[in-house]
């Protein structure tokens, strides 16, 4: 109709915001279709879309009604366009694929069809010695081979092609790389860069990245956390929910120093920002002194106000997680873990009353020596050990021997040395520390991305809703707009959007295109 400039009206909201790019089309088929759309409005040198209400859209309403009608009474005298396939449905076509030369195969046709040649010497006595393994029968060069009489020989553009029939074709199920060789030459193709190029080739495949396994070998080298000083350093974490106990309490605020391993814990029915603040004020500072840093995780509790604003009024350096897998707060995990197995073990079969079970719980927790220093928690904070139960049940020498004037000596003089035995219990958790990181980073496969970087992300990760057993274990790509040190990224999304919060290397891989 030769027309150039166009003007289109609609009723549809929909339509109109996806076309203007004010909504964004997340379902597969509406994306083809402002796709199509789009392909559209560019071969006229205007051309836009204009939401109008139903009301001043009566007449194309009106025909969209009467097209039907017209081609169900009247096909014989009205001429009636039917659509039989969408759009945007593209037509599939079988390519027959050649190649062209010259590629690997020309030096060695050469010789055997014209006995010719290349001027290097040492390229030259290299084809002749190659060039017994091959036959050529008119065009075509044959590869003598072990699995069949005669392999055919294949170009870069038809090794493409086969590759990709046999990997995702009708008869292919996404297998590696060694399967597909080995079922091409079965099939008779050869030619010498065949596992290579279809290692390379299946590593873009879209399917196999968002479906591959998840490693469970870290990326990273372990960076072991240490505190100066005993209460310096405080990771704090929420456990629960557990099933309601007395007052209506089912979470338990839990904080340990890093440095002697002592746990604080305070049980709550709910937990917001004032009543985090409450338990840092009574458990934290008005018994072990002001902490100089609290590690967390990016939990509303602790991230937003007002417990972050008092932290900075107190000028106590607040340390965030990673979002998921999140080793640097690990103290803290291992402790909750710790709490959980010994109140569920101390209930046994039963899962009531486990409020009453805490204390005890606590009580062993301080009380029991830990590798890393071979010191008792309680050791640690008070300077000497404490008198547990079952001494008394079954009398040690140092139950039957005290004096109560000794004691007092005893004690007096282990606070003394209390300073010191701190100082060794820092050597020995340092030297553990050492074996620890030494054996990790033995199986760390390292695995670094950049700025400007296509990864995926694991949908674990972002704890998305269970797709069931089909479903992908990644989703994205994603772009990495900033790479920080410890393995922890920022990232945007396909529409250039950041993502809250930065991801850990662990919960990402390269996406290839």
């Amino acid at each position: 109709m030769k027309v150039k400039k166009l003007e289109v009206f609609t009723d549809s909201l929909l339509v109109s915001s996806q076309v203007n790019e004010s909504y964004v089309a997340k379902e597969p088929n509406m994306r083809r279709y402002k796709e199509k759309s789009k392909e559209l409005m560019n071969t006229f040198q205007t051309c836009n879309i204009k939401k109008i209400p139903r009301s001043q859209n009566k007449k194309a309403d009106a025909l969209s009604k009467l097209a039907p009608l017209i081609f169900a009474h009247l096909t014989k005298k009205v001429l009636v366009e039917v659509l039989k396939a969408r759009s945007i449905d593209e037509l599939e076509v079988q390519d027959v694929v050649t190649e062209e030369d010259p590629n690997w195969m020309t030096p060695i046709k050469k010789f055997l069809q014209d006995n010719e040649l290349p001027n290097d010497q040492t390229e030259a006595e290299r084809v002749k010695i190659k060039a017994r393994q091959y036959v050529l029968q008119g065009e075509t060069l044959y590869k003598k081979g072990y699995l069949a009489p005669l392999l055919r020989c294949v170009g870069p553009e038809q090794s493409k092609y086969l590759i990709k029939e046999v990997h995702e074709g009708i008869c292919g199920a996404h297998f590696g790389a060694r399967s597909v060789v080995a079922k091409l030459m079965n099939l008779g193709y050869f030619w010498p860069s065949m596992h290579r190029d279809t290692a390379e080739q299946l590593k873009k495949c879209d399917a196999c990245q968002i479906h591959s396994p998840i490693p469970r070998s870290p990326k990273h080298d372990l960076v072991p956390i240490t505190s100066a000083w005993p209460f310096h350093k405080w990771g704090m974490d929420i456990v629960g929910p557990f099933p309601p106990s007395k007052g209506g309490v089912k979470f338990l605020l839990v904080a340990i120093d890093y440095f002697s391993k002592w746990p604080e814990v305070k049980p709550l029915a709910k937990i917001t920002g004032k009543q985090v603040i409450d338990f840092v004020w009574e458990n934290i500072i008005c018994r072990y002194g002001l902490p100089g840093v609290i590690v967390t995780n990016n939990g509303k509790q602790f991230a937003e106000k007002p417990f972050s604003l008092w932290c900075k009024e107190y000028r106590i350096n607040q340390i965030f997680s990673s979002v998921a897998y999140p080793q640097s707060n690990g103290q803290v995990e291992r402790t909750n873990r710790s709490i959980v197995e010994g109140i569920k073990t101390r209930l046994g079969r039963y899962e009531s009353n486990w409020l009453e079970e805490l204390p005890s719980v606590l009580w062993a927790i301080r009380t029991t020596e830990k590798a890393s220093h071979k010191k008792t928690p309680y050791n640690l904070v008070f300077g000497s050990e404490a008198v547990i139960p079952a001494e008394i049940g079954v009398v040690t020498q140092r139950i039957v021997n005290m004096d109560p004037e000794v004691n007092q000596q005893e004690t007096m003089l282990n606070l003394q040395l209390l300073e010191e035995a701190r100082d060794q219990a820092a050597i020995q958790e340092a030297k553990y520390k050492q074996r620890m990181e030494a054996y990790y980073n033995k199986k760390v496969k390292n695995e670094r991305f950049k700025p400007g970087d296509l990864v995926l992300r694991n949908n674990e990760a972002s704890k998305k809703e269970n797709q069931g057993k089909l479903g992908p274990k990644w989703e994205g790509p994603y772009t990495i707009l900033e790479a920080h040190k410890g393995g922890s990224y920022k990232l945007a999304d396909s529409e250039g959007k950041r993502l809250p919060r930065h991801w850990n290397g662990k919960t990402l891989r390269k996406f290839y295109v």
